[in-house]
């Protein structure tokens, strides 16, 4: 069984230049799982659905963009080795999570952590 997830209306920002820009956040339990300026929410670039037997979302954390993993509770576990993650995927068992992280400059490694 999925989590309930609630979609806030966009906001709206002014930047500096005067530039109106649109916010979409997505909010789960009360933890932002994406947010997006001028960009529609989709799933996979911040976070990503676990197998449904699994009942569990894994997303990039605000700020340092942590990997972070919610059980059908609200219950979080952040993943303290990655930064600035993108692009989380389970794996079809549930029982790995791959994701990338900035590895230099325009270079990615791919990082694979396994999920008891």
């Amino acid at each position: 069984m999925y989590l309930n997830s609630e979609r806030k209306a966009p906001a709206t920002l002014q930047s500096k230049a005067g530039m109106v820009r649109t916010v979409n956040r997505l909010l789960l339990r009360g933890h932002v799982i994406g947010e997006f300026v001028d960009e529609e929410i989709f799933p996979g670039y911040t976070f990503s659905w676990s197998p449904e037997s699994l009942g569990m979302i894994v997303f990039r954390s605000p700020g340092a963009g942590r990997l972070t993993i919610m059980n059908a509770e609200g219950e979080t576990q952040t993943i303290e080795d990655g930064k600035d993650i993108s692009l989380p995927a389970w794996s079809e068992s549930g029982n790995a999570i791959a994701y990338l992280e900035p590895a230099g400059r325009k270079k990615f490694a791919l990082k694979v952590i396994t999920v008891l």
